[in-house]
C-alpha cells in the first residue's frame, strides 16, 4: 500500500505599496495603494494607530495637523496565515495655510494702522481704499499667511481700535475689513 500525501505551498508574499504624493497639507486625503503580491489578507497600521483590513485605503488629514511626519504600515499575509511581509511608508505634512488681506476704506486721520492677528503684531495698513475693495494682498494693505481655522484680528491708528475675528480657509485668500 502506497500513500500519496500532496501539498499546496503557499508563496512569500510581498508587502508593497505606494502614495499617491510624498507631501500633502493638512485636510488632504492620502491615498494607500495596496502593491503587494501572493497575498490575501491585508492589515494596515495608519498613522493614527486606527488599523484597517481594506485592500486600499484612503486617509483623511485634519486641517488643524502642524508640520510633521505620518507612518503607514502595511502587513501582507498568504492565503493559509502562515506567512507574511510587511512595509512602511513615512510622508511628511505641513501645516494647511490660507492667505488674509486686511485692510480699510476709512481715512481715519490719524495715519498707518498697527495690526495684530492672535495679538501678534503682524504690519501697518498704509493704504486707504475709497472704491471698491483691494485684490488679495493689496498694495498698503496687511496680507499674513495663516494656519487655517479662527483667528482674533485688532488695530490702532492710535485714536481708533478695532477688533474682530475671522475664519481662514485652506489655499483661499480671506478678506477683513477695519470699518
Amino acid at each position: 500500500m502506497s500513500v500519496m500525501l500532496i501539498t499546496a505551498c503557499q508563496k512569500q508574499p510581498s508587502a508593497e505599496f505606494t502614495t499617491d504624493k510624498t507631501n500633502y497639507v493638512g485636510g488632504d486625503v492620502i491615498q494607500l495603494t495596496n502593491l503587494s503580491v501572493d497575498a490575501s489578507k491585508y492589515k494596515w497600521t495608519l498613522a493614527d494607530g486606527q488599523t484597517s483590513t481594506s485592500a486600499n485605503v484612503d486617509y483623511k488629514t485634519g486641517e488643524d495637523w502642524v508640520n510633521g511626519n505620518l507612518t503607514f504600515k502595511l502587513v501582507a499575509t498568504s492565503k493559509n496565515g502562515k506567512k507574511s511581509s510587511e512595509a512602511s511608508k513615512t510622508v511628511s505634512i505641513k501645516t494647511a495655510t490660507g492667505q488674509l488681506t486686511i485692510w480699510t476704506s476709512k481715512t481715519n486721520g490719524a495715519g498707518d494702522i498697527s495690526v495684530k492677528v492672535d495679538g501678534a503684531y503682524v504690519g501697518n495698513i498704509t493704504s486707504y481704499y475709497t472704491v471698491g475693495a483691494p485684490d488679495c494682498a493689496g498694495a498698503g494693505c496687511v496680507f499674513p499667511i495663516l494656519k487655517v481655522g479662527s483667528h482674533t484680528i485688532s488695530g490702532t491708528d492710535g485714536l481708533n481700535t478695532w477688533n474682530g475675528t475671522i475664519t481662514v480657509a485652506k489655499n483661499t485668500c480671506s478678506f477683513f475689513e477695519f470699518q
